[in-house]
């Protein structure tokens, strides 16, 4: 079970004005999904961000480790984003997609949103272990060597002008 405090900083959710229409499971790249979107990357970014600044002393090999997660929900479909840091730069990939079906002809489209959650599932549960690893490097309880501390990265700035 995820520590309560530890959930909103691991997870963000934003959910699209789009309309569901039968038998559409496509929906439109509007301007405002993109900003919805791009919205999603900055607050993920700045969870990231602040992880960075809590987990100062730990390992920088442990923090490549720590994902931010967030939904996407445009329409009748749902996106299962992951947003990460290397060390050089902040990637936001896309995990899973699914329908969530409408009506009953679409019935079986419930699969892959079972799958979704399954996924996220499993990723929260590994976030759960990086995120004791970098408690315990942290206060050490690990011994980290000085050069591969978290505060040696260099965090690059979010541009989404």
């Amino acid at each position: 079970m995820l520590p309560m405090s530890d959930i909103p900083s691991r997870f963000q959710t934003e959910g699209g004005n789009g309309n569901i229409e039968r038998g559409s499971h496509s929906p439109q790249d509007t301007p405002h999904n993109q900003e919805d979107f791009l919205k999603l990357l900055e607050c993920t970014s700045a969870c990231l961000q602040l992880d960075m600044m809590k987990y100062r002393n730990a390992s920088s090999m442990t923090f490549k480790r720590r994902q931010v997660f967030a939904i996407q929900a445009i329409g009748d479909k749902t996106n299962l984003l992951a947003t990460k840091f290397d060390g050089i730069r902040i990637t936001c990939i896309e995990i899973r997609s699914a329908v969530v079906p409408t009506d009953w002809g679409d019935r079986f489209h419930w699969v892959r949103v079972f799958e979704l959650l399954m996924k996220l599932k499993e990723m929260c549960l590994e976030q759960e272990h990086a995120t004791k690893a970098l408690q315990k490097e942290q206060v050490g309880l690990v011994i980290i060597n000085k050069d591969d501390q978290v505060k040696q990265m260099c965090y690059p700035r979010l541009n989404l002008l």
